[in-house]
């Protein structure tokens, strides 16, 4: 099963954008490369990214969805909790963040948490399902990503591109397998075979091909490994 969706090659490091502008694309919906890159990237480009893009893509008239699988914001006993319900836990976490109390200042609590991209992702959550958007906490496989891009349902996702790639880690554009650091990327899945999914890659910095495939449970590690989530882009 493959979908046609282009190729838009990213600016810089806009790689989110890019793959935003992809789907927009697929759907024949009118964008701006640049007004999605100022709507989005004024962030840590982590988890809170997948939001900003999901916001984007509802005020141009879709329907997203962010199908998590993580317990630094979201606790797992949430999984069963109604969007309202999920929406309550969110926000009196937020406050939590936003309070004196002591355990934000534990190194036992600070050990686990990196309160600045927490927070930004945490609000950015919030508003996401204040829009109208959706998010389903629930563990990420490739059944599920085959059954939406059956249904002609985009996904985007960010993942760490060095464990996908089975590449070096790097610094400053230079491979570096001691003290390199891991990097992540984004991308769209567009179709799948029995043991592969294809992705639409906007840029050239893996492969030459506009678009290529990766096995599949590379790629879900890949995607749990960076973020724990993806976008669900459906119209």
């Amino acid at each position: 099963m493959i979908l046609d969706i282009p190729k838009i090659e990213q600016k810089d490091f806009e790689c989110g954008p890019a793959c935003v502008a992809q789907v927009l694309s697929y759907y024949k919906i009118v964008f701006d490369i640049d007004e999605i890159i100022d709507s989005t990237s004024n962030s840590y480009k982590y988890k809170d990214w997948d939001y900003l893009m999901a916001q984007y893509m509802i005020k141009k008239g879709l329907h997203p969805k962010i199908i998590a699988f993580q317990s630094l914001i979201y606790d797992p006993s949430w999984e069963k909790l109604n969007q309202k319900e999920l929406l309550n836990k969110m926000k009196k976490e937020l406050e939590f963040f936003y309070s004196d109390s002591p355990r934000l200042k534990h190194k036992g609590f600070l050990a686990w948490h990196n309160l600045g991209p927490e927070i930004s992702e945490l609000e950015e959550a919030i508003k996401f399902i204040q829009m109208g958007g959706e998010v389903i906490l629930k563990p990420l496989t490739s059944s599920d990503i085959c059954s939406f891009v059956k249904t002609k349902i985009p996904i985007i996702c960010a993942y760490d591109s060095i464990l996908l790639h089975g590449m070096k880690r790097g610094f400053m554009g230079k491979p570096d397998d001691i003290s390199g650091n891991p990097m992540g990327h984004v991308s769209v899945i567009s179709g799948y075979n029995e043991t592969e999914f294809q992705l639409v890659d906007p840029s050239y910095w893996y492969r030459k091909e506009e678009k290529y495939f990766v096995n599949k449970d590379r790629l879900i590690n890949s995607i749990i490994t960076r973020n724990s989530q993806y976008i669900v882009c459906e119209k």
